[in-house]
C-alpha cells in the first residue's frame, strides 16, 4: 500500500511541477541483524536522479550511514544499504529520506 501511495504522490508531483524541480521522498526500509535494506522506486517514465541517505541504529547507540546518488530508470528501483559493523552491533532501526527529480 506505501508503494502505491507513493507512486501516486510521485505522480501527481511530475505534473504540478517544472521538469527539474526536486522533490522529497521517503523511503521504507527492511531490517535484519546484518543490514538494512531502502528501496526507492521510479513510477514516472522518465529517469530520475535521486540523492539518498539512509541511517541504522545500531544496539549500542551508534548511528551508520549509507548514501544513493544515482539515475533511477523508469519502472526500476534502486536500494541503499547500511551494514552492520559485526555481529556483536546488530542493527535495531533504520530510517532514509532523500530527494530527486526527473
Amino acid at each position: 500500500m506505501k508503494k502505491i501511495v507513493m507512486s501516486l504522490g510521485v505522480g501527481l508531483l511530475l505534473v504540478s511541477s517544472p521538469a527539474m524541480a526536486w522533490f522529497q521522498v521517503n523511503l521504507e526500509c527492511n531490517i535484519n541483524e546484518a543490514f538494512a535494506s531502502c528501496v526507492v522506486f521510479n513510477s514516472g517514465t522518465r529517469p530520475m536522479y535521486c540523492e539518498i541517505q539512509a541511517d541504522g541504529q545500531l544496539y549500542s547507540g551508534h548511528v551508520a550511514f549509507a548514501y544513493l546518488n544515482q539515475w533511477v530508470p523508469p519502472g526500476q528501483y534502486r536500494y541503499v544499504n547500511v551494514p552492520s559493523p559485526g555481529p556483536g552491533n546488530p542493527l535495531i532501526a533504520a530510517r532514509a529520506n532523500g530527494r530527486c527529480r526527473f
